[in-house]
């Protein structure tokens, strides 16, 4: 019981989450009542009866949505997320505010350059993590006019590849 209160917390937050950076109250689309979802969608959604009715429908499809996919996820993935959630919750608003501003900017960039950016970090995941740690400790040793050459050299060696390189 416990585990499902938080995992219902987890998923709902982090819909929530998502819907304040995301959500679009000028769509005119109609809400779903709380009371014409179904027993099961209601369980899923837990303690957010009061809440959903004023909901923007966008919102609450979302919602609907990653609940749905809650249900489809392995222990392990559920796991998974729940760490990534509690890490959200850990970070500062200012860095929560960046780190939607970066999601933003990063849904705005063409199809092609957001498959490159996820290319190089699954590329980055491969490493193991004693690896990524001293890339980063390097990384933040650095001066900003350092980082600056860095970015340029990427830079430069994408283009020579070309796309999708």
């Amino acid at each position: 019981m416990r585990v499902e209160r938080s995992v219902r917390a987890v998923v709902l937050a982090a819909a929530a989450i998502v819907g304040v950076a995301t959500a679009d109250p000028a769509t005119g689309e109609a809400s779903t009542p709380w009371t014409a979802l179904t027993p099961a969608q209601q369980e899923r959604l837990g303690p957010f009866p009061s809440e959903w009715d004023q909901m923007p429908a966008a919102q609450q499809q979302r919602m609907l949505h990653a609940v749905d996919r809650w249900t489809s996820l392995s222990p392990a993935q559920r796991e998974q997320v729940q760490q990534r959630f509690q890490r959200w919750r850990e970070l500062k608003p200012e860095q929560r505010r960046a780190l939607r501003d970066r999601f933003e900017e990063f849904q705005t960039l063409p199809p092609e350059q957001q498959a490159r950016i996820r290319q190089e970090y699954r590329a980055l995941e491969r490493l193991k993590p004693e690896q990524r740690r001293e890339l980063r400790d390097r990384w933040q040793r650095m001066s900003p006019e350092e980082q600056a050459r860095v970015r340029e050299r990427l830079q430069t060696r994408r283009e020579r590849r070309g796309p999708g390189g």
